[in-house]
């Protein structure tokens, strides 16, 4: 007899162990320049963060809904008065909402309703030197986010200095080890770790 039943969808968590409803660092604010955007990868995913002419920080799925081209090849152009971002390919523009705000290959007499093509949006946050994403469970949500940006208390307005790397880390590697204070006294003591010549102790 075959086997009818099927694990519940999981919430918050993706298929390959991501956390979702979550908000993740995109970018020290001094890498987002006025005008300018360009392509990270989160949680296996591409997102173009970028900048508005105004100052104004934005990320979006960086994959035109249309021809799949990524957005953060195009340019920002100023359309009815807001800056949308503008796909190399067709000229499609996307708002910083995600809406599309232009498809020129339409005449002035096509029924089509531009409101019905977006893109995802992912909101953002900006506070002491870095710009935060939040990515909602749900690609198509519109809600706001289930919790608030990471709030670190009092740090200057931006950061001394930026140390960019990347991790090849499991979640246990990365977060669960932060969580888990029984290591501290045995690793942190180590002479591979921190060396008696420095004279600190925990």
């Amino acid at each position: 007899m075959p086997d009818t039943q099927h694990a519940a969808p999981k919430q918050g968590i993706t298929d390959e162990g991501y956390l979702t409803d979550s908000w993740y660092l995109a970018a020290p604010s001094t890498d987002l320049v006025a005008g300018k955007q360009h392509r990270i990868m989160v949680l296996g995913e591409p997102v173009v963060v970028g900048r508005t002419p105004k100052g104004e920080p934005f990320a979006l799925r960086d994959i035109c809904p249309h021809r799949l081209v990524p957005l953060s090849a195009g340019q920002q152009l100023e359309t009815d008065g807001e800056w949308t971002l503008q796909c190399p390919y067709h000229g499609w523009r996307f708002g910083t909402d995600g809406g599309c705000k232009l498809m020129p290959s339409l005449t002035d007499d096509s029924p089509y309703d531009l409101s019905k093509v977006k893109v995802r949006r992912y909101p953002v946050h900006e506070a002491n030197g870095a710009v935060y994403l939040y990515v909602a469970h749900n690609p198509r949500s519109d809600a706001p986010p289930a919790v608030p940006p990471p709030e670190f208390g009092p740090l200057p307005d931006k950061p001394g200095f930026v140390i960019h790397d990347v991790f090849n880390a499991h979640m246990d590697d990365a977060v669960v080890g932060l969580m888990d204070p029984a290591h501290v006294p045995f690793v942190h003591n180590q002479w591979w770790w921190r060396p008696p010549s420095v004279g600190l102790k925990l």
